[in-house]
């Protein structure tokens, strides 16, 4: 401690700081620092950044308290080594600052920078001074040592619940990890997502092939999770069969991407070597992924793992599966669809997809719909792409774009142009909605709707028959709608944009 410090404040800030140096645990400590801050400084709001474990250059939101506007903060934000400057962090020292009448501080100990405080709001037009300032540099010097003790108490608890060979935590770390986050996320209106992959056929390989192979498996799919996913994404495998992806600052939406990154990269990783038979005859795990969001699915742990359960089970008895879709392309895949297997598959899911003889009409009617509900929900994610025989800004349904102007869903339109592809791309004049010109024959006898977001799903195929007829199938199953909305980006090699 400075001996000028000493010298120049009262008792009281060295009881605080040693009740300061007391507390382990390290939600708890932030919010007690900032009490204390602002106790000393008469600040009636202040708000916390402590350096993510994971990785040390990023800093996060952890504690606000007072009269903050958190929407107005930055709730995550990169330093550059020792440097904290960025947009409303003007600090390049160690030494607390004041700025527009805020006042920073930073955060250190053993020479690294662990975080950065701000206070702000004095009472009746006040301002802050030199006394404040040495109040603040005498308790940020107390809690760097204590946050930097909190923090390796924590690291230490994660090592005690950490695999060696698959960087993956058990259980117990999950559950009580995500139901630390769920107070922070609730507190500062946050989400996150818990992702879950199980694989249904474990018991079944370990009976067939021996339990060291799939094991081992099992070990490379984790290992290509970590490889994959962010560093402060947590993986957990809770059971043999069952692993889990915890991902924070990651809406519903959001964790359908994930999966479909997930999905690429483990492909080539679900293969198993059958030793008792050829080499080259390889055995699969099959692995089934689906994920929940938090508030939106669910308010605890429990319930997050229910609504993943669910939604394994709507996989599982999807049309998807029941055709077996997954070798196929977007084009083998309608073929299926409109045939009699197909006919058969989704008169066995009640109510949930059917077949008709559509009208030219109706088909414009559904399109104004699916436009109505965008416009409606601007701040909905989701993605649309509609199928059309012939490009034309004049179509019916895009009467109404500008409405659609500050929608957050992706609408693309695929079919071919009316004239010359490259003049009527330059030509394109509705912003928020994005052309593919495509030269596919396949195009000018199918119609189709593909609208998924978060929180439905719809999807609809038509072809026209030699009789002039059009021959339709809808559906609102997600799993299929997001498999063939998956399928028709790599079939025309579009952005992958769910």
């Amino acid at each position: 401690m400075h001996s000028e410090s000493v010298d120049y404040f009262p008792l009281s800030i060295y009881r605080q700081g040693t009740k300061i140096l007391t507390i382990t645990q390290l939600d708890k400590l932030s919010d007690t620092i900032l009490d204390y801050l602002m106790e000393e400084t008469g600040a009636q709001g202040s708000i916390l950044w402590l350096s993510d474990t994971e990785q040390p250059d990023q800093f996060v939101l952890n504690a606000a308290r007072g009269l903050v506007q958190l929407e107005n903060e930055t709730p995550r934000f990169k330093s550059s080594g020792d440097d904290p400057r960025i947009e409303g962090f003007p600090l390049n020292s160690p030494k607390p600052q004041i700025l527009n009448n805020n006042l920073y501080l930073t955060l250190r100990s053993e020479g690294g920078f662990l975080g950065c405080a701000k206070l702000t709001r004095l009472p009746d037009g006040k301002k802050f001074g030199l006394i404040e300032l040495k109040a603040v540099e005498a308790i940020g010097e107390f809690s760097g040592l204590a946050i930097k003790n909190a923090q390796r108490l924590e690291e230490l608890a994660r090592k005690g619940f950490k695999d060696d060979t698959t960087g993956s935590y058990n259980l117990a770390y999950l559950s009580d990890y995500i139901e630390k986050e769920i107070l922070k996320t609730r507190r500062y209106n946050r989400t996150f997502s818990l992702v879950g992959l199980q694989i249904d056929n474990y018991q079944k390989l370990q009976q067939k092939i021996g339990q060291a192979p799939v094991a081992q498996a099992v070990e490379r799919v984790i290992l290509a999770l970590n490889e994959l996913l962010r560093d402060s994404d947590t993986i957990a495998r809770i059971s043999e069969r069952e692993i889990y992806a915890f991902l924070p600052e990651t809406d519903y939406f959001g964790s359908l991407m994930s999966i479909r990154r997930m999905d690429d990269v483990l492909k080539p990783r679900k293969y198993i070597s059958n030793f008792h038979k050829d080499s080259e005859d390889l055995e699969e795990l099959l692995i089934m992924m689906a994920s929940s969001s938090f508030p939106r699915d669910g308010t605890d742990f429990d319930s997050l793992k229910v609504k993943i359960g669910n939604r394994m089970e709507a996989q599982r008895s999807s049309i998807y599966k029941k055709l077996d879709l997954e070798e196929k392309s977007f084009w083998e895949a309608v073929d299926l669809l409109m045939s009699k297997k197909g006919h058969k598959a989704a008169e066995d899911v009640d109510g949930l997809s059917r077949h008709y003889v559509f009208t030219s009409s109706l088909i414009d009617q559904t399109q104004k719909v699916i436009f109505l509900e965008v416009a409606q929900n601007p701040d909905m994610r989701g993605v649309l792409y509609l199928g059309v025989q012939k490009i034309d800004p004049e179509m019916s349904f895009l009467e109404n774009h500008q409405f659609i102007e500050a929608s957050a869903t992706r609408i693309f339109i695929l079919g071919h142009p009316t004239g010359d592809k490259e003049e009527e791309d330059r030509n394109w004049e509705i912003p928020q909605i994005t052309p593919v010109f495509l030269s596919d024959e396949r195009m000018k006898d199918h119609i189709f709707i593909l609208y998924l977001n978060e929180d439905y799903a719809y999807g609809l195929i038509c072809r026209r028959s030699k009789q002039g007829k059009l021959l339709g199938f809808h559906t609102g199953d997600s799993t299929l709608v997001e498999k063939l909305v998956s399928k028709l980006q790599d079939n025309y090699m579009l952005k992958k944009q769910l």
